[in-house]
């Protein structure tokens, strides 16, 4: 109750007003607490069920705790009063439910207001610390941002959604401070350089440093606008990269299409190419298809429904395959299409990941989007035949120009069984790719390129 008041327009009055207010909310008569009780419970059933379960005193309890910072739509008793009916909210499975009925997030606590440190600390900006998104894109983020740790006194990590799994992080140093960013007042300095992982994270250090950009780096793994539809979320993305001074690129080719599209106004940029090591290909052949599946929501341009159709296209036509759809985060499961075996496995250990890819006699990895993709240059690289999509500066000669073992598939005029085919008639095990060609050999390490921003 005590935290509620603090966090209410009542903070100024006595608790024991707050209380008396509290239950003339609860029981329906008039009171200062101009919040339609009914409405917020019905717009959220699982709020109206922990309200009956007596986890909550009442909706506007949830509301000043949790609810103001989930952005959860409230209403006032006002709407009543002004025209005689009762606000309607739909529920989430409705067609109109209102999911963009909010404001972009704002985070209020302006670390810059605190005292300089004596020496360097750092603030590292994370959406997630959850051990099932754990791979990839963030252990990269890490393992090029821990070469700096150590020219820091103290580090702090705030994480704007989940923080299941802070032991992710022990091997990357002791101490590291982890933190909810609503924690973000036991931060008892002023960061020296912040370091965010995408979007969201970058407009969040901004706010948090008072707005000042020249001691963030965007660490820019991917065109994260290519996730969204054009609009509001569509300008967001595009809107950071434009406001950072300081943006480390994952390749030469996401930075090629960022300057196309006029996105690029950095004062600080760093390229990276991410390590293409080839693996263990099994030279006979096998009839196994490896293909890089995602199908999240948040994952179309990974084309998972058109990889579904051409895989029943291509059974169509040819008997005794087996499929391995792979990538999937929490989903694994198995099916037939036409006569071929489909199986759907999620994240697989690094060494059965390996060896499963490596068996097989073709890959199929799509990625719609500037991102360039890794998995088709890793197995390419290792003398699989490997069928992935063109895309704007991604074009056909451009990718051609990586691994005589790619067959380039264009969306928009091509049959993917049809490249599935190609490719399972060309040889395996012939290891190919233009090093020189796919990489940026940038005249510094990304250690010093951080540091650097920091000496200024």
């Amino acid at each position: 109750m005590a935290q509620a008041h603090c966090l209410s327009p009542m903070f100024d009055r006595p608790l024991v007003e707050f209380k008396n207010e509290i239950d003339r909310l609860k029981s329906g008569t008039n009171r200062i607490i101009n919040f339609d009780e009914d409405f917020y419970c019905n717009a959220y059933p699982d709020i109206k069920k922990a309200v009956e379960r007596g986890e909550f005193e009442c909706g506007y309890m949830h509301y000043l705790l949790f609810g103001q910072h989930e952005v959860r739509v409230t209403s006032t008793i006002d709407f009543r009063k002004r025209f005689g009916i009762a606000p309607s909210y739909p529920s989430t499975s409705s067609l109109f439910y209102p999911i963009n009925a909010h404001a972009p997030r704002h985070y209020e606590t302006n670390l810059m207001r605190l005292p300089q440190p004596d020496k360097r600390e750092l603030t590292i900006f994370i959406p997630y610390l959850d051990a099932s998104l754990f791979y990839a894109g963030y252990s990269i983020f890490f393992k090029d941002i821990a070469k700096i740790f150590g020219d820091f006194e103290k580090i702090n990590v705030l994480v704007l959604e989940s923080a299941r799994n802070p032991e992710l992080l022990t091997e990357f140093g002791s101490q590291l401070n982890i933190l909810h960013y609503r924690e973000a007042l036991k931060i008892t300095h002023a960061p020296t350089m912040a370091i965010c992982f995408d979007t969201e994270t970058f407009f969040m250090a901004l706010e948090m440093l008072g707005g000042d950009a020249s001691k963030i780096v965007y660490y820019c793994q991917d065109y994260e606008a290519g996730f969204f539809p054009f609009g509001t979320q569509y300008i967001r993305c595009e809107k950071a990269l434009l406001k950072s001074e300081n943006i480390i690129i994952s390749t030469p080719f996401l930075r090629d299409f960022l300057e196309r599209q006029g996105l690029l106004n950095a004062k600080r940029i760093y390229v990276k190419s991410p390590e293409i090591s080839p693996f263990p290909v099994k030279m006979e052949k096998s009839k196994k298809i490896f293909c890089y599946f995602r199908p999240e929501f948040f994952n179309s341009r990974n084309l998972p429904e058109i990889i579904l159709e051409a895989i029943n296209a291509f059974s169509a036509r040819h008997n005794g395959y087996e499929f391995y759809l792979v990538g999937t985060v929490e989903v694994s499961y198995s099916f037939e299409a036409n006569g071929s075996k489909v199986y759907v496995l999620n994240k697989l250990p690094k060494d059965e990941y390996i060896n499963l890819i490596g068996s097989c006699d073709a890959v199929v990895s799509m990625i719609y989007s500037a991102h360039p993709g890794v998995i088709a240059w890793q197995s390419a690289a290792s003398g699989i035949p490997t069928v992935t999509n063109c895309f704007l500066q991604r074009d056909k000669d451009t990718i051609e120009k990586i691994s005589k073992n790619i067959v380039v598939y264009d969306p928009h005029r091509d049959e993917l069984a049809d490249k599935m085919e190609l490719a399972l008639q060309m040889d395996k095990g012939d290891a190919d790719f233009n090093r020189e060609f796919y990489e940026n050999k940038e005249p510094k390490d990304i250690r010093s390129f951080l540091l650097d921003i920091t000496s200024e």
